[in-house]
């Protein structure tokens, strides 16, 4: 069962600390160990049970530990409780389209589960190829255009910057988004968030994923 092939329209985080208990699940006939990554225990069970099943084919067996603790980080810096991890852990276990009408939110937390996804594949935790490596942070330019939450469209809006206004990157996120990077960029001071690559500019030497150098 794919979770993602029963929704058509997925588009578009306060810190929980993440404990890690050992805890135990049946798969396959084995008694494997399960991460308690969230504080919905049904979730960690039925995260680990998908992801082990080989559904996505994204996420490699091996990772699946650290790819659920991901999730659990994401939806956590999201400010989703224990009733939207309670449905998620449902999505992993039943068929969706069965008790959707269930949850006056789902649409929204469905949106949220698969842009975590997409976080948690692009933080090497899936079979995608690690972000390039770069000397970050470094210095660089805008040439203006919104900052966003997270690295993609979906996140929310945070800001407009300037054109020419300075940033300094931090990191380069590995999502790409019409052949360009998203980086996570300060800004007016120690304001942080995400800005497309193709609206970014090199101040000096050129920047890998930036266009062009800033005037």
């Amino acid at each position: 069962m794919n979770r993602h092939r029963f929704w058509r329209n997925a588009a578009p985080f306060s810190a929980l600390a993440i404990a890690v208990w050992p805890v135990t699940a049946s798969w396959a006939g084995e008694r494997l160990p399960v991460g308690l990554v969230s504080d919905s225990p049904a979730f960690d069970r039925a995260c680990t049970n998908y992801y082990r099943q080989g559904n996505d084919p994204d996420v490699v067996r091996d990772a699946v530990d650290e790819f659920c603790r991901c999730l659990g980080a994401e939806y956590a810096n999201a400010g989703l409780g224990e009733d939207a991890l309670d449905f998620f852990a449902r999505t992993l276990s039943e068929d969706l389209t069965t008790f959707i009408d269930e949850y006056p939110e789902g649409d929204a937390w469905m949106q949220q589960s698969f842009a975590a996804e997409k976080q948690c594949k692009n933080a090497d935790y899936g079979e995608n190829q690690p972000p390039p490596e770069n000397d970050f942070p470094v210095e660089a330019g805008s040439w203006g255009g919104v900052v966003r939450s997270g690295a993609g469209r979906e996140f929310s809006r945070l800001t407009s910057l300037a054109e020419g206004e300075r940033i300094t990157i931090l990191e380069n996120t590995g999502v790409i988004d019409n052949d360009y990077p998203w980086f996570k960029i300060r800004y007016r001071g120690n304001r942080q968030g995400y800005q497309w690559g193709g609206i970014i500019c090199s101040l000096d030497a050129p920047i890998d994923g930036t266009f062009e150098t800033c005037p």
